[in-house]
């Protein structure tokens, strides 16, 4: 954690020389750098910038070139928040990340400001999903009035993996890529299948789903006509399913829950 006079950017022209120096924590300093895009599509939840870094000494084992994130600057960041990922993430890479069985980039560097003590976080969210399902509609029609972002202060320095290839959403996954995306998701939940830290480790101690299923729901009820009118490839098979998980909302998300194992939470070919 970090304390509130720590220098901690929050956008990519705030990176000076001398803070990558300082927090990288190598015997050597940074002369320079080139921020640029990692080539990884657009950001929903985050800005993500790439790195080159310039050394004062000719070093190999330095890092030359690594992936800066921050918090998006945009309007849904306060929900965003509320779902805690961007603490969730600095957690992981400080936590059980160190034990991951498949390859994830290093952690140079991860800090955050405190946050709300976990407790008084689920108060807060049982409070929520009491809500009236009118008000709900009411409040998920003017979501980003309702639910503000925080002054809290987040980033993380990462490795940057050349060479990494993404699919992006609207596209169709590879075969050969889905079966290796499905292996590496079953290793991880092999390793940490009953592991017991999933009870005590500050990265599962949010639902894995949603904080806020009611909140959920309502946004469903607003907008799945419109979005099954003008999205092709969706029918009444697929309205059928979704109107389901809809209706089961609550026991569904209880189930995922379960601290069984690991789950990321937001996998996706992207």
């Amino acid at each position: 954690m970090a304390a509130r006079g720590d220098l901690i950017p929050q956008r990519p022209d705030e990176i000076t020389t001398a803070w990558l120096t300082e927090t990288l924590a190598h015997d050597a300093t940074v002369v320079s750098f080139v921020a640029s895009s990692p080539g990884s599509g657009v950001g929903f939840s985050g800005i993500t910038t790439k790195l080159t870094l310039e050394w004062d000494v000719d070093d190999a084992s330095l890092p030359r070139e690594i992936v800066a994130k921050f918090p998006t600057d945009l309007a849904h960041r306060g929900l965003t928040e509320q779902e805690g990922a961007y603490e969730r993430e600095i957690w992981f890479y400080e936590g059980m990340g160190n034990d991951m069985p498949t390859r994830i980039p290093t952690c140079h560097y991860a800090t955050m400001d405190p946050g709300v003590a976990e407790e008084k976080r689920r108060r807060t969210s049982a409070r929520m999903n009491r809500t009236p399902a009118p008000i709900a509609r009411f409040i998920a029609k003017r979501v980003n009035r309702f639910i503000r972002a925080t002054d809290r202060r987040y980033v993380l320095l990462i490795e940057y993996v050349p060479g990494a290839r993404i699919t992006k959403l609207d596209e169709p996954v590879p075969g050969a890529d889905l079966r290796r995306i499905l292996d590496a998701l079953a290793e991880m939940h092999a390793r940490y299948w009953d592991d017991p830290r999933l009870e005590t480790d500050p990265c599962t101690s949010y639902n894995t789903a949603s904080q806020n299923f009611k909140f959920l729901q309502a946004g469903y009820r607003l907008w799945a006509d419109d979005f099954f009118a003008r999205t092709p490839g969706l029918d009444v098979r697929h309205r059928v399913v979704t109107d389901w998980a809809d209706e089961n909302l609550d026991q569904l998300l209880d189930r995922l829950d379960q601290r069984i194992t690991l789950l990321h939470g937001d996998a996706r070919s992207e």
